[in-house]
């Protein structure tokens, strides 16, 4: 056994290694601190001369040094009985601290109680530390999201209530039943273990990001690597999300997304077969065929653009053909205006000639007048000058005939030129109606008829045109019919009087032979020739007027016929640029 110096020796050892290594403070019975070791100050941040002779309570916070449970703490250590536990302190500056301490009561011989010596060490931090476990667990324990954690070891130790109920769905999948999880290793999750293990072994995969498939389930998995303050491993931590009917929407949105690309390009496809006939429709080619159809709106669009098409290229096919009927109508006005002409020329000149011949007779019965007087000297140059009067007269009927045959000749004309119009007044009418079908079709093709509309409207412009220049050629023609009726009948009246001026030249005649007649009755007869050649010269005059007339109205139906095969060869144009 030691002595008792050995002893003593020992136990002073003993306390210095306390002291080096806990925080000691030593205290009255009253509480008022006696001494207090240097961890203890450094501790609570106050120096020796600071806390000697202080009580106990300016460690701890007021509330807690005017409680009863304070008193009581102090009264247990007067009795003897020591206290250990885990305690809060408040340092020189106010801070928190705790201390896993133990109050030790000392004794004297008597057995009384004559101080106490309390033993610290700091826990702040550990405190700290389980109080964040605290509240770590605690937040894990009621989030939503499901949580797992393997040790370093990928044995499981915690499971919230999320990611068990999370389980529940599937527990007949699992080799384990749920509440049998903690403990078990993260392989029983996974069909190929070693794959996930060397995931887990590599930090620099962290965090990962991964699926599982349980039963009929999917899940997302999202692994964190959890280290000490140290960098060393602690564990994995992993949160679960079921993504099923994620998954299902994500397809099902692929599959719509793909239906709507499909449907997509197929209606452009469609768009571009419409716009292909469109585009060469609108530059004239009418021959491309619509290959779109079906029961769709766009099937339906395509059908009456085919039928918009096909319409407009009959339309076109029947106008072109009227554009050749008017343009060889209007040539042949063109070669009928030309021989009423030339006609009409030769009624002028025929005129020309009746009137040269109707001033002769003129001259010759003012001879005749004359001769009156010197009738008794002079009956041989009388017979002579009746026979040349007689052979005038005849002269005169046959010009008055031919002329009479020419001005019929021009009215039958004028009468096959009106039949001419008429037809050219039918086919610009029906080009109207063709061009008025036309702007009915383009307007039901909406947008893409616009140009067919602007080609229908000038087809109908140029038959408006048509129809005007045929009005005024039928009138003009009217009017040469009724110049040439006039005419007829002048003609006529000329012929009677060239045939009273053969009966006077009969008289002269058989006056000469019957020497008997008075001179009263030669110098009328003489007055009567003398009126009849003025009314023939006055005739004359009209016929070469009318015959004038005519050459104006011949000259107005070939501007008009010109007109006429202008606008043909217009409208041919036209036409020509389409290809049907």
């Amino acid at each position: 056994s030691l002595s008792p110096r050995s002893e003593m020796a020992e136990l002073q050892a003993k306390l210095e290694a306390i002291d080096r290594s806990q925080a000691t403070i030593e205290f009255e019975v009253d509480g008022t601190v006696v001494e207090a070791n240097t961890n203890f100050l450094r501790l609570t941040g106050y120096e020796l001369d600071e806390v000697v002779g202080e009580h106990h309570r300016i460690f701890v916070e007021e509330e807690y040094a005017a409680s009863q449970e304070y008193k009581q703490f102090w009264s247990r250590l007067r009795e003897g009985r020591y206290v250990a536990d885990e305690f809060k302190r408040i340092t020189k500056d106010g801070r928190e601290v705790w201390i896993q301490a133990s109050y030790n009561p000392i004794f004297n011989k008597s057995g009384e109680v004559v101080r106490v010596f309390k033993v610290a060490t700091d826990i702040t931090k550990q405190k700290a530390e389980s109080e964040e476990n605290v509240l770590v667990r605690s937040i894990m324990e009621n989030m939503a999201a499901s949580i797992t954690f393997a040790d370093k070891h990928n044995v499981i130790s915690y499971v919230n209530p999320a990611a068990k109920e999370l389980l529940r769905n599937v527990q007949e999948f699992l080799p384990v039943k749920v509440e049998q999880i903690v403990g078990q290793s993260m392989d029983v999750f996974h069909k190929n273990p070693q794959h996930q293990r060397s995931i887990i072994a590599d930090p620099r995969n962290f965090p990962h990001e991964g699926q599982v498939q349980i039963g009929p389930e999917t899940y997302k998995l999202k692994a964190n690597r959890i280290s000490d303050d140290r960098g060393n491993l602690v564990g994995t931590l992993v949160s679960w999300e079921c993504v099923t009917e994620k998954l299902a929407s994500e397809k099902a949105v692929r599959e719509i997304a793909e239906r709507e690309r499909a449907q997509s390009e197929e209606l452009r496809r469609k768009v571009d077969s419409i716009l292909s006939v469109v585009s060469a429709a609108a530059q004239g080619d009418l021959t491309q065929k619509v290959t779109l159809s079906g029961d769709d709106a766009m099937g339906q669009m395509g059908n009456a653009l085919q039928t918009l098409i096909g319409d407009l290229r009959g339309n076109i096919k029947d106008i072109a053909e009227n554009a050749q009927m008017l343009s060889s109508a209007s040539t042949e006005l063109a070669a009928i205006s030309n021989e009423m002409r030339m006609n009409a020329e030769h009624t002028t000149n025929q005129a020309t000639v009746v009137s040269a011949s109707s001033e002769d007779v003129s001259k010759n019965v003012q001879v005749v007048a004359a001769s009156v007087e010197e009738m008794n000297t002079s009956i041989r140059e009388i017979s002579r000058s009746a026979n040349e009067a007689a052979n005038i007269a005849s002269d005169a009927v046959r010009v008055a005939e031919s002329t009479n045959s020419t001005v019929l000749k021009l009215g039958t004309s004028s009468e096959e030129i009106g039949k001419v119009v008429k037809v050219i007044n039918s086919i610009a009418e029906q080009t109207n109606l063709l061009a008025l079908n036309a702007t009915i079709e383009a307007a039901r093709a909406g947008e893409a008829g616009k140009g067919f509309a602007v080609v229908a409207n000038e087809v109908k412009e140029l038959a408006k045109e048509t129809a005007k220049a045929t009005e005024d050629i039928s009138q003009r023609i009217q009017a040469i019919r009724s110049d040439t009726e006039g005419a007829v009948l002048a003609i006529g009246e000329i012929t009677q009087i060239i045939n009273k001026i053969s009966d006077v030249s009969s008289t002269i005649a058989s006056a000469v032979e019957q020497q008997s007649a008075t001179t009263d009755e030669i110098g009328r007869s003489v007055q009567e020739a003398n009126s009849g050649t003025t009314q023939i010269a006055e005739n004359i005059v009209s016929v070469a007027e009318a015959a004038e007339s005519t050459m104006q109205g011949v000259g107005n139906s070939q501007q008009a016929a010109d007109e006429l095969a202008r606008m043909a060869t217009a409208l041919q144009e036209l036409v020509a640029k389409f290809k049907v």
